[in-house]
């Protein structure tokens, strides 16, 4: 499995996994230092009318970014994994190895969730920075940019299994993408029913640490959250099952 996983990794080398990985924290950040360039003293007034400080609203306000960009860019991510295969046309070469499909499949998920997580460190560091730079005067609350850097990447591990699996089993990479970029759309609206936010894709935006109580018009912590990571992993590891069964049994060209 270690073989596997290193000649995955050195095959990743030559694409642009790594830059796919890096925009994701980076647009994120980009997109919260164009807010509080500009809109500097609405934020401020927000973070008062919902009696916040500045590190609250700035983790709240970033989910709704993030969960745009995290499902897309696992999604061309997952694709890029894929296509190394499909375009080299190596399936062939790469499944006459004598090692189990089943271990393919896995070594393939392996290097999508460790690239994910070094992403998150990435977000996690920009994040302090972020209001290192901004001046925000209240304490550094590192629990919740831990959390808020590795949380909504542990919500999309459901979401990274379906990516891969589609991107792997389907040649035509157009048909994988579309999926995840109308699926990513539909989680916005997913996640405000309270029906549908136990769905997978409604996952990233209702696993920040802050969440706004409608009620009061105020920031609180996250009701949802444990559910939300225990979901996402339980159901993660059962379609990582399911879909390497099926990559194992499945021809692939």
């Amino acid at each position: 499995m270690k073989g596997i996983v290193v000649s995955d990794i050195l095959k990743a080398r030559r694409t642009v996994l790594g830059l796919v990985l890096f925009l994701i924290p980076a647009l994120t950040l980009l997109y919260e230092i164009v807010n509080f360039l500009f809109r500097s003293e609405i934020l401020h007034s927000q973070a008062n009318e919902r009696n916040a400080d500045m590190w609250q609203l700035f983790l709240y306000d970033k989910q709704f970014f993030l969960c745009l960009a995290l499902p897309i860019g696992i999604t061309i991510a997952a694709s890029v994994i894929a296509n190394i295969e499909h375009q080299a046309e190596a399936w062939k070469q790469t499944l006459t190895f004598p090692v189990p499909r089943i271990k393919v499949f896995l070594s393939k998920f392996v290097l999508l969730l460790s690239g994910s997580f070094l992403s998150a460190v990435l977000l996690m560091v920009g994040m302090f920075l972020f209001g290192v730079v901004f001046n925000f005067t209240s304490e550094v609350p590192w629990a919740k940019i831990i959390g808020d850097s590795f949380f909504p990447y542990i919500a999309t591990v459901p979401i990274m299994v379906i990516q891969l699996w589609l991107s792997l089993t389907i040649k035509n990479q157009a048909f994988s993408i579309t999926i995840g970029a109308v699926s990513t759309m539909g989680g916005l609206f997913f996640a405000l029913s309270s029906v549908t936010k136990w769905l997978p894709w409604a996952y990233p935006l209702n696993s920040s640490t802050i969440r706004m109580n409608y009620n009061s018009n105020t920031l609180m912590l996250n009701p949802d959250l444990w559910s939300v990571l225990f979901l996402s992993c339980m159901l993660g590891v059962v379609l990582i099952l399911l879909g390497g069964i099926n990559f194992s049994r499945k021809e692939i060209h």
